[in-house]
């Protein structure tokens, strides 16, 4: 019998700054200290995977969350998601899911996120080269300290493809 595949969710505890209406576990920082933190959660991942709970399994769903995981470069992300490979397995028709902030991502980002996923997932499965990013509307009051998405993006409000 194949053990049950599970989501995952790895944390990325850092904002440029923090949002007053946030409670979530984040720190600000302009540049997230990347290699210290990819080392930690690699090595985390790794530890995790040996135990009962996890052992067997693959991950059926991959949330990169915060904080703002999009402070982290492509290579640090492909890093992460080659530790959840080979720690775990990630199943056929996995899920990663990037948060991304607007203000912290740009189009050469964006396609390098996706390049790194697909790279990780094509080594690991044959998955298929799907990926799709997506930018959904936005409030730009709340978001107000950042550049605001209707100067970034002339479609506010609509899919945006990378």
């Amino acid at each position: 019998m194949t053990a049950e595949p599970f989501a995952l969710y790895v944390h990325v505890p850092w904002c440029r700054h923090v949002c007053p209406y946030c409670d979530f576990n984040v720190y600000a920082a302009a540049e997230p200290p990347e290699p210290a933190y990819v080392e930690a959660v690699t090595a985390e991942l790794g530890a995790w995977a040996g135990r009962a709970p996890c052992r067997g399994r693959r991950a059926k769903s991959v949330y990169l969350g915060g904080g703002t995981p999009s402070l982290l470069s492509p290579a640090a992300i492909a890093t992460v998601l080659e530790a959840v490979g080979r720690g775990f397995g990630i199943a056929s028709g996995a899920e990663v899911t990037l948060e991304a902030n607007p203000g912290t991502v740009t189009r050469e980002r964006l396609a390098g996120y996706r390049a790194a996923a697909e790279r990780v997932l094509d080594t690991l499965i044959n998955w298929g080269r799907h990926a799709e990013i997506f930018a959904y509307d936005y409030d730009d009051e709340v978001l107000s300290h950042e550049k605001t998405v209707s100067e970034r993006r002339p479609n506010r409000g609509r899919e945006a493809r990378a």
